[in-house]
């Protein structure tokens, strides 16, 4: 069950199933990503994927478009709440002495076999393709071991890398296990509805559509963007669970 948006840290580790007494002595959390985690910065491009819905953040504080490509929070805001920082603030909207000037970044691959948007006119009776998932999983078991290179050259550093191909899969093949209501092919049919009647994202209509079962679906529109409750269970997955944040888990990267 995903947490209510002002619950407390206390609360809120009690709820990740962490205990209450865990302390964190965190001074700052910087989010490099994709859309995924996108807090905002969709807006300051011209883009042709935007966040400007009233669905996407109907479950945020205050119920209004967030820019987030979700329902509600993603794994950054719920590790923000965690650490008890400011949730991450979109990074364009930042002062120009606030940015950090170059970054590049290498990210886990989820399935992207399983896109829905892209199945749609490849495979629309097929779960996933899975000749477009083999270079993902290649991909990231060459990440995994350039993660271990890096801990091992670099003196004193740690390197987490979150193995997000597994969670998604484990969620597509047993949803019912994680409390999703719908298989997913029922899931795809129902986005595909959504994305033929408004020809775009989702837009404010789904909102009465879904009613309060957003948190029962894995993805939240169909270029594969989690619900608030699959970025909830990624995020108390990678605390808690070495193989999925390898080589250690997230908890004990915050406790290093």
């Amino acid at each position: 069950m995903v947490p209510p948006f002002n619950i407390s840290q206390k609360d809120l580790l009690q709820h990740l199933k962490l205990g209450g007494h865990i302390k964190f002595d965190v001074p700052a959390l910087y989010t490099f990503s994709d859309s995924v985690v996108d807090a905002g910065n969709n807006i300051y491009y011209n883009a042709i994927s935007r966040a400007n819905y009233t669905s996407y953040g109907i479950d945020f504080d205050g119920g209004k478009a967030t820019y987030r490509f979700t329902n509600g929070q993603t794994e950054a805001d719920f590790i923000a709440q965690l650490l008890g920082l400011p949730l991450p603030p979109p990074s364009l909207s930042l002062k120009d002495e606030q940015q950090i000037k170059k970054v590049r970044t290498v990210n886990s691959v989820g399935a992207l076999g399983c896109v829905l948007v892209q199945l749609a006119t490849v495979k629309p009776t097929t779960q996933c393709d899975e000749e477009g998932n083999k270079p993902v999983v290649v991909y990231n078991e060459q990440l995994s071991q350039l993660t271990l290179i890096i801990q091992s050259t670099l003196s004193g550093s740690k390197s987490v890398l979150g193995n997000v191909y597994k969670v998604w899969r484990e969620l597509l093949d047993s949803p019912a296990s994680y409390g999703f209501e719908l298989r997913y092919y029922q899931h795809k049919k129902w986005l595909l509805h959504e994305h033929k009647r408004n020809q775009t994202m989702p837009r404010d209509e789904n909102v009465t559509e879904t009613g309060n079962k957003r948190n029962e679906h894995l993805f939240f529109d169909l270029f594969l963007h989690p619900s608030e409750a699959t970025h909830f269970i990624f995020t108390r997955r990678c605390l808690k669970e070495s193989p999925i944040c390898f080589p250690i888990n997230l908890v004990e990267l915050l406790k290093a």
